[in-house]
Order: structure tokens, then C-alpha cells, then sequence
């Protein structure tokens, strides 16, 4: 600008673009202002000229088809204003879209790594729990099958009741925990 100042030219600058302005919406600016001010020198040689018809006329069609380059380029402005904020509105949804992506993620990972593994032993338990039933009932049917007078039976009956209820009182003890463990509800 300050080269065609020193070559000559005596335009005024105009006011100078928004910084919070894009490159385009720059450009779209200083082309409204030359519009203007094209539009301005228009009308001013329009109405010097006024003593013929021909050249009132030329200067109205000029003037007018100034102002609908004016118009065209405020209307792409206002285009471009939309555009942005349209940027900008998508942007935020875009950003809560990942955060809500990020806490799924998140939700299922500490699942994977609290819950699933507190599942896997509560299973655990359920399976040892019914494998010392089983082995219980087994010692029962094996106790009830002993002889009743006495002899060197007898000790390995009362081995095997001793045993019995030990199981008995593991399974009970195991019970009464994951009754403890479970929600109540």
C-alpha cells in the first residue's frame, strides 16, 4: 500500500480489516470498500456530467451494476461469516462426541479390570462350594455303609464323620461369605 502511496496514488486506504477476520473474508472486505468507494466517484462524475441524458444514464447502469457487485460480495461475507461459525459450532459437538467416546472407553476398561475379575472368582468359589458338597454327599453315602458291630471299621467311620463335618462347616463357612458378598436387594 505505501508503494502506490509513493507512486502516486491519492485513494485513501480505508479501514483496515478485522485480524479476527479469515484470509478470504479479508480479501471480500477490501473488495466492498473499493466497491464503495468506486461507487462513490460514480455518482460524484454522474452528477458533474448531468447536462446530457446518455451519460446521467451510463452513470446509473454503472452505479447499479456497483452496487450488485457490492451486494454479491456482502452477501459472500455473510456466507463466510456463517461458515465459520458453522466450523466452529461443529467442532464443540465434535469435541462432546469424543468425550463421551472416551468415558465409554473408559467405563469398559474399569470393567474389565475390577468387575471381571471379581466375576471369575465368585465362579471360582461356586465350583470349589459344589465340588465340596459333592464330596461331602460322598462321604456321607460312604459312612452310611459301615458296618455296625464294631471292628476296625469303626475308626475309619468315625475318621470319615470327623471328616464330613469339617466339609460340612467349610461349605457352611464358604456359603455364609458369598451371602455376605452379594448386593443386597
Amino acid at each position: 500500500m505505501r508503494a502506490r502511496q509513493r507512486a502516486g496514488d491519492r485513494r485513501e486506504p480505508g479501514p483496515d480489516p478485522d485480524p479476527a477476520l479469515g484470509h478470504e473474508e479479508q480479501a471480500a472486505c477490501r473488495l466492498a470498500a473499493a466497491g464503495e468507494t468506486a461507487l462513490a466517484a460514480t455518482a460524484d462524475e454522474g452528477s458533474a456530467s448531468a447536462g446530457t441524458e446518455d451519460a446521467g444514464f451510463a452513470a446509473a447502469e454503472g452505479a447499479a451494476r456497483l452496487r450488485a457487485g457490492r451486494e454479491a460480495i456482502a452477501a459472500r461475507v455473510h456466507e463466510l461469516a456463517l461458515a465459520r461459525v458453522s466450523a466452529a459450532q461443529a467442532a464443540a459437538l465434535a469435541a462432546l462426541f469424543e468425550a463421551r467416546d472416551r468415558a465409554l472407553a473408559e467405563a469398559i476398561r474399569r470393567l474389565r479390570d475390577e468387575v471381571l475379575p471379581r466375576w471369575h472368582l465368585q465362579v471360582a468359589e461356586a465350583v470349589a462350594l459344589r465340588r465340596a458338597a459333592e464330596a461331602a454327599e460322598a462321604l456321607r453315602t460312604v459312612g452310611a455303609g459301615a458296618a455296625p458291630g464294631g471292628g476296625p471299621g469303626d475308626r475309619m467311620v468315625a475318621m470319615r464323620r470327623t471328616a464330613l463335618g469339617a466339609i460340612e462347616q467349610g461349605v457352611a463357612a464358604a456359603e455364609a461369605a458369598i451371602a455376605a458378598r452379594r448386593p443386597a436387594g
